[in-house]
């Protein structure tokens, strides 16, 4: 009985003890269940911050561009403006020395009926007497009729009204692009510190995951939105053109429903959107190859180009475009930006690009695919400028042989990468 007790006492010692075994082991997972998962979720927290941030700037410097373009816009127009008040006021200025000539001869002569208005206290008449009565012995005088006065007159006045507005709105957009340059250079900041310190904790993770997030939402968008309509006009057709560069011709205007996978895009940039995934490091990076053979997502197999009608010819001055493109490849994307000492964005890019060729874009990719002529897609040369995004807020450069250079976003380089051309939603022609 003694021995059957003391092995009872060890067997529910030794059941108590597993169950406090479990119950420490069951604790411990619970609360460290996946330090994996966890590392996981902080990385996707973080590229999604870095990535809304990226958005965030390219809004901001597309915003900007277009600002600056409509303060280019208001200069000319306040010089138009001032050029003509100062042509109203010269032939005003004639006819007020007429009128005054006239009215001291009359009253000099003591002949001052219908003069009254014009010498007395403003207090007292009206400046329609006033009007009036300059009216009446201008057509005395045989100065002009009272259309022609009040032509001039009113003339002059809605000129300086314009002129008003145009300086007040001048003024407001000086002030916008000032906060728009403010917030833009505090949301460079964020971006660079937070980068910085993902990358001394996690290395590449976290614009690894950057760059699946952003190809994923540009994966989405390229399927749920359609490509600008291309305008056709009732001309003969004529059979695509074969790009010129030595590469593979672009896609046909139809292709493959895009893919929705999220995996991570290959080492190889590709262009599809500006994503965090390509962090600028030192030293000018060597431009990628040339592929010989199309890039994937392109043109389906057995594809027939539809047909097109004509096009303008590539302009001659793309070769220089180009070449002025290539040469800055390795500089900095930098928001609001359009020069090689200070860096690029997007628009900034191909806008200084196509000014070495003599050649004038404005500072805004969707005001640069509406400027230009529009190409279907299977007919893109080397020059033409290639869009993404609706509405559009993206271009690059199109150099042939299915490739682009573009400057991506904040933290990358200028870049030679292949064009993804089920992403693009427009190709417009410069020159």
């Amino acid at each position: 009985m003694l021995r059957t007790g003391g092995h009872q006492r060890r067997s529910t010692f030794g059941s108590v003890l597993v169950v406090m075994l479990l119950a420490v082991l069951g604790s411990a997972s619970s609360g460290h269940a996946d330090p994996l998962g966890d590392q996981q979720q902080q990385i996707e927290q973080i590229a999604t911050t870095l990535v809304s941030l990226n958005h965030r700037i390219e809004a901001l410097s597309e915003s900007y561009g277009a600002a600056q373009e409509r303060k280019a816009e208001l200069d000319t127009e306040i010089a138009a403006t001032t050029a003509s008040v100062a042509d109203q006021q010269v032939t005003y200025d004639a006819l007020q020395g007429t009128l005054t000539d006239l009215a001291v001869n009359r009253f000099v002569g003591n002949n001052t009926s219908g003069l009254s208005p014009l010498f007395s206290s403003a207090a007292l008449f009206s400046q329609a007497q006033q009007f009036d009565a300059l009216t009446s012995v201008a057509i005395d005088a045989g100065a002009g009729t009272a259309d022609d006065v009040q032509s001039i007159v009113r003339t002059l006045q809605a000129d300086k009204d314009r002129l008003q507005r145009q300086q007040a709105e001048a003024t407001a957009l000086i002030a916008t692009l000032a906060a728009q340059q403010a917030e833009g250079e505090q949301l460079i900041a964020e971006y660079t510190q937070r980068a910085a310190d993902a990358k001394a904790k996690y290395g590449e993770l976290v614009q690894q995951e950057a760059d699946r997030q952003a190809a994923a939402a540009a994966e989405k968008a390229a399927a749920a939105v359609p490509p600008p309509a291309i305008a056709r006009s009732a001309v003969t057709p004529r059979a695509a053109a074969v790009p010129r560069g030595g590469g593979a011709s672009p896609p046909a205007a139809t292709v493959d429903a895009p893919s929705t996978s999220t995996a991570p895009r290959p080492t190889t940039p590709v262009a599809d959107e500006p994503s965090p995934s390509q962090p600028a490091s030192p030293g000018t990076p060597a431009p990628a190859p040339t592929p010989t053979t199309a890039p994937p997502n392109t043109t389906p197999p057995n594809t027939t180009p539809v047909p097109t009608p004509d096009v303008p010819p590539p302009s001659g001055r793309a070769a220089m475009a180009v070449a002025a493109a290539r040469s800055m490849l390795g500089v900095p994307y930098v928001a609001f930006q359009a020069s090689p000492s200070r860096g690029f964005d997007c628009s900034g890019l191909t806008m200084w690009a196509w000014a070495q060729a003599g050649v004038s874009l404005p500072h805004q990719s969707g005001m640069q695919y509406a400027a230009n002529p529009h190409v279907p897609k299977d007919q893109a040369q080397p020059g033409d400028l290639v869009f993404f995004y609706s509405p559009i807020s993206h271009v690059g450069m199109y150099i042939g042989g299915g490739m682009m250079i573009d400057a991506p976003h904040t933290g990358a380089l200028v870049r030679l990468v292949p064009v993804r051309w089920n992403r693009v939603v427009g190709v417009a022609r410069p020159g």
